[in-house]
């Protein structure tokens, strides 16, 4: 089985004019992904920093959330 990390860079290769936050979410959506750590965790490591203000980090991480809870 494909890991969430593997699957996130060939999305990211699929997609090149998207931003790794792009991706990111789109990969949330399609794992159906909503376990709080995990997604903190994967935000930590797979989206580029540049691509959100650090002082947004936990405002946009609830936001994902709330996200992935309506779908």
């Amino acid at each position: 089985m494909i890991s969430f990390k593997e699957k996130f860079k060939e999305n990211q290769e699929k997609n090149p004019f998207w931003s790794s936050w792009v991706c990111f979410c789109e990969m949330l959506w399609e794992y159906n992904t909503r376990n709080k750590k995990g997604i903190q965790k994967y935000l930590n490591s797979l989206v580029e920093k540049e691509d959100y203000y650090k002082s947004e980090k936990t405002e946009l991480l609830e936001w994902l959330i709330e996200c992935l809870k309506a779908k």
